[in-house]
């Protein structure tokens, strides 16, 4: 017999609540708004020699890149950093960047002469230019040539955004 005490407290409980018009509920058969597509980052593919581009970056201006002809408007200097720093220094920096209409950036990753000749930052840097946040910003790279760092370092053709 508790079901109709408990039926009552309830109907007194909820005496002064007022209901809900229908049109202003959300409720589970309602779809949600999908969110707006974002357009992919064009992939760059690899280039040999440690470097990579994307369509429509012809071999002229790969060549042009490779022999030091593009020189760099600004320089990031990432010995000393771990690999987790080194990541996010490196996209935070390839998009500034971009944003302030630099054409070529100079990354020094080093030759991982303190790793034993394995180091981490050079793989890492590819990899980050190559599909990581850095990428949509980046339309190719490559070694650098010997005067600016070579094996040590890479150019980076960028995307300008202004």
């Amino acid at each position: 017999m508790s079901g109709a005490k408990d039926d009552d407290l309830f109907n007194q409980a909820m005496r002064d609540v007022e209901r809900i018009a229908d049109r202003d509920r959300v409720g589970p058969g309602r779809k949600r708004a999908k969110a707006p597509k974002v357009a992919a980052a064009p992939r760059l593919t690899p280039d040999g020699d440690d470097g990579g581009r994307v369509a429509g970056v012809n071999d002229r201006r790969m060549a042009d890149l490779r022999g030091g002809q593009i020189a760099p408007d600004e320089r990031l200097d990432m010995h000393g950093l771990r690999a987790d720093d080194a990541r996010a220094v490196l996209a935070d920096r390839v998009r500034t960047a971009a944003e302030r209409g630099a054409g070529c950036l100079l990354v020094i990753h080093g030759r991982g002469a303190h790793s034993g000749g394995k180091g981490v930052l050079p793989r890492l840097a590819a990899d980050e230019l190559m599909g990581g946040r850095a990428a949509a910003h980046v339309l190719a790279f490559c070694p650098a040539q010997p005067k600016d760092g070579g094996a040590g370092a890479l150019y980076v053709l960028l995307r300008r955004r202004r």
